[in-house]
């Protein structure tokens, strides 16, 4: 009976999902626009992808755990009305758009909003005009390959010449091993736990506003660097949510055409992804960088090792 009955409901999904798809989709720039404005605005950054979407509903991803407030500030974002902040969406909604992608990825997001196009719906802020999510993921969704490098070197330029915090997971390594912030002027990092971040987050939103001041942050940390970015950019920091940038920059610079695993970092979205090497190239350089470690010891108590001298 229950086979019978979940063969109903997602036979009545479908039929909804069908003539949603006849109807608006929302504003969505491109992925060159979308980073123009950044770049020319200067405005605070909080992106959404399926991962975001599963956390605001309530669920759990691979590195973070069902939060109901993390659930409750995502849902809060995504219906913001602050035009200073620009918020992300995923740029599959409409089909012209959705067919610049490669095969692969769009039966992903079609499969996905077969089952969610009308979660996005009753989310969504209609109001408003959204840049795009991917501007930080340029490479393996496209099929353009050549337009996703003239948009990896506009990227660079949003951070040259200035100082950047970089907030991570601890095994996410940006940058390290490439020359994606070769450009920037300085570079220092936070480095929260690779799984779970947002269990934390108070201590990490409190050491962003002690060391990001007059600094670019950006932020790689799932839903967590979502929420973060925006409350940074209500206090007045310069905030982005860059989750992937780094592994999407290492992917165009080997040519792969899929996600695989990058030696010495934390790639969440293959097999044996987590299982990261502890020796890596430019360890030393990047060890000098850091100077906060946010450390869950168990689940009662966290410990933050921060200063200059670590």
């Amino acid at each position: 009976m229950k086979k019978i009955l979940l063969k109903i409901y997602y036979a009545f999904i479908k039929i909804i999902n069908r003539f949603a798809k006849i109807g608006p989709t929302p504003y969505i720039y491109s992925v060159s626009d979308s980073i123009d404005l950044i770049k020319t605005q200067k405005k605070s950054v909080s992106r959404y992808g399926d991962g975001e979407l599963w956390c605001l509903l309530g669920g759990e991803i691979r590195y973070q755990s069902k939060n109901s407030e993390l659930k409750n500030r995502l849902k809060e974002i995504l219906k913001s009305e602050n035009e200073n902040i620009y918020i992300c969406l995923p740029d599959v909604f409409s089909g012209k758009r959705l067919k610049l992608r490669t095969n692969e990825n769009q039966q992903f997001w079609r499969n996905h909003l077969t089952e969610h196009r009308l979660d996005w719906y009753k989310n969504i802020n209609w109001n408003r005009k959204y840049l795009n999510t991917a501007v930080s993921r340029f490479w393996i969704p496209f099929q353009d390959k050549e337009q996703s490098r003239k948009n990896s070197i506009e990227l660079k330029k949003i951070w040259e010449g200035k100082d950047i915090l970089l907030i991570e997971g601890e095994k996410s390594r940006l940058g390290v091993g490439n020359d994606l912030f070769d450009v920037a002027n300085s570079i220092k990092r936070i480095l929260a736990p690779a799984e779970n971040a947002y269990n934390l987050y108070d201590e990490i939103f409190r050491m962003a506003k002690k060391y990001g001041n007059k600094k670019l942050i950006l932020i790689a940390l799932g839903p967590t660097a979502t929420v973060l970015a925006y409350d940074l950019a209500l206090i007045g920091y310069w905030a982005i949510d860059i989750g992937h940038v780094d592994l999407e920059y290492e992917w165009m610079k080997n040519g792969a055409l899929q996600q695989e695993k990058v030696k010495g970092k934390y790639v969440n979205e293959v097999i044996d992804g987590n299982q990261v090497e502890s020796e890596f190239y430019g360890k030393k350089e990047y060890e000098e960088q850091i100077i906060c470690k946010i450390v869950m010891r168990n689940e009662k108590k966290n410990d933050s090792n921060c200063g200059s001298s670590i």
